[in-house]
């Protein structure tokens, strides 16, 4: 790896970090659309379970992806074939979109948190939805951009299906 490489995906990996702490910072306030006088309805803590478990499933996929991702390069690395650049790109992207719905995933349930902390329920806002949404779609373009990979780089029809 050159020296221009390594100061590249520094840049990246600093860029995205940059990101993630601005996107933090200017994340608007809980709505107060359910006052709740400290007390939860049964509905509104099944709601409240069922999205920080929907949250908490995506990110151990995430972590377990990664994970595999590890495992899979290292078991390449021994072989004698080497990744294109292509291919590094794509896992990188890949671990990159893992990494950002790891993110969305904990300002999830940070905003659940935050509003249960100023006595509202608010489950329906538009944060913590585009928070859900975002982390099901990043990790949903990972896994459709590694299932891609895994195709593309093993799967070599005979001649004699084509």
């Amino acid at each position: 790896m050159t020296l221009k490489n390594i100061i590249i995906t520094f840049l990246i990996l600093f860029a995205i970090g940059a990101f993630f702490i601005i996107f933090e910072l200017l994340a608007p306030p809980p709505p107060a659309d359910v006052l709740l006088d400290g007390n939860l309805t049964k509905v509104q803590e099944k709601t409240l379970d069922i999205s920080i478990d929907l949250s908490r499933l995506f990110m151990s996929w995430s972590i377990a992806l990664i994970g595999a991702i590890g495992y899979f390069l290292k078991l390449h690395g021994q072989g004698s074939a080497r990744l294109t650049r292509s291919q590094l790109l794509s896992i990188e992207v890949v671990i990159i979109l893992l990494i950002i719905s790891l993110y969305f995933g904990h300002l999830s349930i940070t905003s659940l948190i935050e509003s249960l902390s100023f006595d509202v329920l608010s489950l329906s806002d538009g944060p913590h939805i585009l928070y859900e949404s975002l982390q099901y779609l990043s990790f949903l373009f990972a896994l459709i951009i590694f299932g891609g990979f895994i195709h593309f780089t093993y799967w070599k029809p005979n001649k004699k299906e084509v």
